[in-house]
């Protein structure tokens, strides 16, 4: 393995690791899809299996996946407040659009099938949130609207007005920018409340004795 002057990783290994940390977190989002696609079609009737099944392994791969998703925006507001030029930040978002294709191509897919929920009941909490986290991170990398009215965003994401309003000096739309990054992670933080309330009551009931 080469190093630096002070054992510091090349820049090469630098893009290598974050290529690699991509792939990971890409198989974890699909396999996320997956298990909630496969969720809808279970009849497990015995509520601990079903939990430890299903319900566990779904929460801890969205765990990993919201993580990302807010790190993601965290990167983008800090770009943001101290660019000189909009277009390193756009080309940035593009560098993760193209590497996220794949989950961008199955959440627009599935987004036909995705079922309404219209109860409080701790299954669908769960579920709607899972969908809402999913929608909300894939939004960040897509131009158009966003996908997570129902948590309070459904406006042009923050790429689709960077891409429009790119020829502008940055000083003059910086404010809008980082405003639209912040109320499209507020949608992804509401969303993942669902998530967790709803693992939590899930839980509970399927584990109290």
């Amino acid at each position: 393995m080469r190093f630096g002057s002070k054992g510091n990783r090349t820049s090469d290994e630098h893009t290598a690791l974050r290529g690699a940390r991509i792939l990971k977190m890409l198989e974890v989002a699909v396999s996320v899809v997956d298990r909630l696609i496969q969720l809808a079609t279970v009849r497990e009737r015995n509520k601990e299996k079903y939990f430890n099944n299903f319900i566990e392994p779904l929460y801890k791969d969205a765990e990993q996946v919201v993580k990302d998703y807010l790190g993601l925006f965290t990167e983008l507001a800090h770009r943001l407040e101290t660019a000189d030029d909009i277009e390193p930040v756009i080309n940035w978002l593009e560098e993760r659009r193209v590497a996220y294709q794949p989950l961008r191509m199955k959440m627009r897919a599935l987004l036909r099938k995705e079922p309404r929920y219209a109860t409080d009941d701790p299954r669908e909490k769960f579920n709607k949130g899972i969908w809402g986290l999913m929608r909300g991170g894939v939004s960040l990398l897509e131009q158009g609207h966003g996908q997570t009215r129902e948590y309070g965003f459904g406006g042009h994401t923050v790429l689709d007005i960077m891409i429009r309003l790119r020829d502008e000096a940055l000083r003059k739309n910086r404010n809008r920018f980082i405003e639209t990054t912040r109320a499209q992670q507020s949608a992804l933080e509401r969303a993942w409340q669902d998530v967790v309330a709803g693992y939590v009551d899930i839980k509970h009931r399927s584990l109290s004795t």
